[in-house]
């Protein structure tokens, strides 16, 4: 019986060692993202450390100084989109407007393999007048947070995806079907770089759709024999090396991001980065920020120096520090309950588990870098 015994205990003590050797390579595999933060503002700051940290860190930085460099994100001279984008597409809290591209044409387009480009003579695309999309070029940004814009409904409003992929995948139809799409895939082009200065990172994300369509659509000009010359899409490792780049510039202004974190600088996507994390820090400000009153702080100096524009940010932000709720600003009439008349231990426990549900959707992208 003692040997018996013996053997169980030993079982049982191999098993919790695998388990928690397990537990450690697990650790391991995907570590903590302060910690990884932490190790990429001290490369910055020219500290060496592991050599696959230093390795990946390179390749984050030739990334950046590619896409930073890239026309797409060059400023340019003009004015502000959003009267004109605004007409033609619709915003998500906005169920007032029809939308623009005819549905019935908008759900034949949508196959998600990018077939629909070879199948562009199949669909009935010339009634709809995209001729406003040539000017796009002479626009300098697309404000979201403009006070004509409808982010007076709700600071958390966007425009509709499904209307610029639609819009985008018509005016690229036109063009194949007039046997030259050149013309188109630059105007889809110009409209992705607006997209791509809406300070916003969903609407960053719809502008590397705009250019997953836009490499579509050559690829069945190829196909159909229609000139390609001087038409270079971007290629799909770019793109999602740009998307990858674009969720990590949110790092710095994490909630949780110590000093050294914050001293890291992604200059592509800063701003859509810095309105990503505090608006994470806008939905937990009532449950967190009288347990953590100066990273709170932290993070409102931070908005007050950033040269972005986030006008609406700023104004929650405010309200926030004047010892409001984020509801009061954000469009709502059910107010819900106010989490500050909770017992502090709910609010802990309520943050807490909002905390983690947040940090680990941005956990992972330093780790997985270049997958």
């Amino acid at each position: 019986m003692k040997v018996r015994a013996r053997s169980v205990l030993l079982g049982v003590l191999v098993l919790m060692g695998l388990g928690l050797l397990g537990a450690f390579a697990a650790w391991r595999a995907a570590p903590d993202w302060a910690a990884d933060a932490k190790l990429l503002a001290l490369e910055r700051a020219g500290v060496e450390d592991d050599a696959a940290y230093r390795r990946k860190k390179a390749r984050i930085d030739a990334d950046e100084a590619f896409w930073s460099a890239h026309p797409l994100l060059q400023p340019v001279d003009g004015g502000d989109a959003e009267p004109l984008l605004t007409r033609f597409i619709r915003w998500e809290k906005d169920k007032t407007q029809a939308p623009y591209i005819p549905e019935a044409l908008t759900a034949a387009m949508r196959t998600p393999d990018g077939g629909w480009a070879y199948r562009f003579a199949e669909f009935d695309a010339g009634g709809v007048d995209l001729s406003w999309m040539a000017s796009l070029g002479s626009y300098g940004t697309w404000d979201l947070d403009s006070p004509t814009s409808p982010s007076s409904q709700g600071w958390r409003s966007f425009p509709e995806g499904i209307d610029l992929v639609g819009v985008a995948k018509t005016r690229l139809v036109q063009g194949l079907k007039h046997g030259d799409a050149r013309e188109a895939a630059q105007q889809v082009r110009e409209l992705a770089r607006l997209c791509l200065t809406s300070e916003r990172l969903l609407v960053h994300v719809y502008a590397l759709g705009l250019l997953n369509e836009e490499r579509s659509a050559f690829q069945a000009a190829q196909a159909a024999g229609q000139p390609v010359d001087g038409w270079s899409p971007i290629d799909e490792r770019s793109v999602h090396t740009l998307k990858q780049l674009l969720f990590m510039a949110q790092a710095p202004s994490g909630l949780w991001a110590g000093p050294d974190v914050a001293a890291a600088h992604f200059p592509v996507g800063a701003c859509a980065g810095l309105a990503e994390s505090l608006g994470v820090a806008v939905t937990l400000h009532a449950f967190l920020a009288d347990e953590y009153p100066q990273r709170f702080k932290a993070l409102g100096d931070l908005l007050r120096a950033s040269p972005c524009r986030l006008r609406r940010l700023r104004e929650v932000w405010a309200v926030l520090e004047a010892g409001g709720r984020f509801q009061d600003v954000n469009g709502t009439t059910d107010a819900g309950v106010d989490p500050r008349t909770l017992p502090a231990s709910q609010r802990r426990l309520a943050g807490a588990t909002l905390g983690a549900m947040a940090r680990s959707l941005s956990s992972s992208w330093f780790a997985d870098y270049g997958k």
